[in-house]
């Protein structure tokens, strides 16, 4: 049995924090080594990983409020749901001509592929949702942690939430995909920054949705509403398609109609590019148009 003297568990310690936050389960009988024995090697490394990647060893006391902490639930969810997704293969399990059983056992009905598949995605799901959660609760409680490594790196994008895969077409093992997309999404998106948006207002948009930033509602409404704009304009170029730069055009208008709520274009380098000098039409001037 593996040893358990990992520093950084303590989000699942025991069976019933394992069991309790994934789907699907049967009570263990009287004999037999409980599911959180059989994982730990799992856990431990989920655990670490979370704390490593997207947590910070400088916050993760932060989340050390016992199990009534949100962020802390969170992180249990993530956890235990990972662990168990990453030990399935290695479970005590037998394949049979319908699937997959549990060995050695008569009792239990064996699964077939579809209902091995169809766990799995729950045990995603819960994981990649729990993982949205967890985000935005040390975005919007943990202060400093949207400026520190993983803070940065966690909100790097406007798909930063895994629910909003969908828009890019992705409703299955949502938090591997996207970050398997992450440089081809950067890349649209710094086009869109770069060119039209500015890089200091879609970082904007990306906090106050987030919650690192608590924003007036009609400034937070108008940059939510940026955020989609730039969220389908990515997945349009990411599809193959040419930057729509009449819907660009749109945006950059209604940012010079309401400064207050774009606030951060107009001091931009991107700004700069759009202040062509205006035209005067000066009789004195060679080129005078006659009206």
């Amino acid at each position: 049995m593996i040893q358990d003297n990992s520093r950084a568990r303590r989000f699942v310690t025991g069976d019933a924090d394992l069991l309790g936050a994934i789907p699907n389960v049967i009570p263990v009988c009287e004999g037999e080594t409980d599911l959180y024995s059989r994982t730990l090697g799992f856990v431990i490394e989920s655990e670490e990983r979370l704390v490593r990647e997207v947590i910070g060893e400088d916050y993760v006391d932060s989340l050390n409020d016992g199990p009534d902490c949100p962020a802390f639930a969170a992180a249990r969810a993530v956890v235990a749901n990972d662990a168990l997704l990453h030990a399935l293969a290695s479970l005590n399990v037998t394949l049979t001509p319908n699937g997959l059983a549990t060995a050695g056992t008569q009792e239990l009905v064996p699964a077939s592929a579809a209902r091995t598949a169809e766990l799995r995605k729950q045990l995603t799901d819960c994981r990649d949702l729990a993982m949205d959660d967890l985000k935005t609760h040390l975005a919007s409680g943990a202060d400093g942690w949207a400026a520190c490594r993983q803070g940065r790196a966690a909100l790097a994008t406007v798909f930063f939430r895994n629910r909003d895969a969908a828009v890019l077409g992705i409703t299955e093992n949502r938090m591997e995909t996207l970050h398997g997309a992450e440089a081809a999404i950067a890349a649209a998106q710094d086009y869109i920054a770069d060119r039209w948006l500015s890089p200091e207002l879609i970082r904007a948009a990306i906090l106050s949705e987030a919650g690192v930033t608590e924003e007036p509602e009609r400034r937070r409404d108008s940059l939510r509403k940026l955020l989609r704009t730039v969220q389908n304009e990515v997945a349009s170029m990411i599809a193959g398609k040419p930057c729509d730069e009449a819907r660009m055009l749109r945006t950059v208008d209604r940012i010079r109609r309401f400064p207050g709520d774009y606030r951060e274009w107009f001091d931009s380098d991107t700004a700069r590019e759009f202040h062509q000098p205006s035209f005067r039409n000066d009789r004195n001037a060679s080129g005078y148009f006659f009206p």
